[in-house]
């Protein structure tokens, strides 16, 4: 009788660095964190040229000094724009092996940042919870989406085309550090953390 062509002995769960739920990168989330807030707002101030993006050392004091306000910004910038960007906040810190509880504060001081330091209009209070909040719960529910389609047994960009939409930074992780290119049976992408 013949051996089978493949191990029947299950397949332990790959610890990657950086997607692994037990290795834990913080300052990497931070830096992302900083890195997209510092990426967008060169892309509104030199491609876009806003006027709201036109920063100063000044314009950031008189943040700091006048304190929060309530804007008026429309539906689509409240309800989707700021929770977006939140997500990006919170699945920087998910993406690299944080918790839930543990990434909540990203999208808190991404949205902290942005209010104060990239913007010359007065940080707004709505866009600040809208982020944050809105952020959280749409981050929590791309990360394990993006855990469900996320196929490591496949190469490439096909194993990541399907969760590329929802949780950039998750696929950012995976091209930096080589892990899209690893083909396995076993678990590269955590389902549940």
């Amino acid at each position: 009788m013949s051996q089978p062509r493949y191990s029947t002995a299950p397949i332990p769960f790959i610890h990657s660095p950086t997607l692994a739920c037990k290795k834990k990168h913080p300052w990497r989330a931070a830096a992302e964190t900083f890195g997209m807030n510092v990426g967008v707002w060169a892309f509104d101030r030199y491609v876009m040229n806003e006027d709201f993006a036109k920063i100063s050392i000044g314009s950031i004091r008189r943040n700091i000094k006048h304190g929060f306000v309530w804007d008026n910004d429309q539906f689509s910038t409240n309800l989707f724009a700021h929770p977006y960007h939140g997500n990006l906040y919170f699945n920087a810190a998910r993406s690299n092996g944080l918790t839930f509880w543990e990434s909540t504060p990203y999208a808190f001081a991404g949205s902290l940042m942005w209010e104060i330091a990239a913007e010359v209009e007065p940080p707004a209070i709505n866009d600040l919870m809208a982020t944050t909040l809105g952020g959280i719960a749409l981050g929590e529910v791309t990360h394990r989406m993006s855990s469900l389609v996320l196929d490591d047994s496949k190469r490439g960009f096909s194993r990541l085309t399907p969760g590329l939409n929802w949780v950039p930074s998750r696929i950012h992780i995976s091209l930096w550090y080589g892990l899209n290119f690893i083909h396995t049976d076993a678990q590269v992408f955590p389902k549940l953390c």
